[in-house]
């Protein structure tokens, strides 16, 4: 039997949930723990341990950056969304927030862009730093988003680090 720290220690980064179904039709749920590289190339049943200081924080964020934009209708202010690149071997990372302009249907809530299908992307990207990820934040996704042509990365950094979460 696992113990609530092992458990702890085993899903620090959080966990993939995949539903099985048994002969009968019955679901059950396996969770499988993440590897920090997951966070550059999530999944749709992912589930990060990111905190609820950053969750918070990067909703304060969107509700800022949509009423500073409220009256352009042609800026959308996206939270959590996946970026897909449509490259193959790219990774598709989720950005904690993304301003896109001229997005087809701009006030309709996205959990993914499609950068090809759509021919457009973010001009920013604002990612709250989680203390977990910050290694894959401030370097990779920076790298990510630098050969995708991002013209603006901003990063919220408190300077948190997992020894003093």
């Amino acid at each position: 039997m696992s113990t609530p720290s092992s458990n702890r220690e085993r899903f620090y980064y959080g966990y993939r949930r995949t539903i099985i179904q048994d002969r009968t039709g019955q679901p059950s749920y396996v969770d499988e723990p993440l590897a920090a590289a997951d966070f550059l190339n999530p999944q749709p049943d992912d589930h990060f341990e990111l905190g609820t200081q950053h969750h918070g924080d990067v909703g304060e964020l969107f509700q800022i950056l949509q009423y500073h934009h409220r009256n352009n209708l042609l800026i959308s202010v996206l939270q959590s969304v996946k970026l897909k690149w449509g490259v193959a071997g790219q990774p598709e990372p989720t950005a904690d927030v993304a301003i896109v302009s001229n997005l087809v249907e701009p006030q309709r809530r996205r959990t993914v862009l499609d950068v090809a299908g759509e021919g457009i992307q973010p001009s920013c990207i604002i990612e709250v730093i989680a203390p977990r990820f910050a290694e894959m934040a401030l370097v990779r996704k920076r790298q990510i988003y630098e050969k995708a042509g991002i013209q603006e990365y901003i990063v919220i950094d408190s300077g948190l680090r997992p020894e003093n979460e």
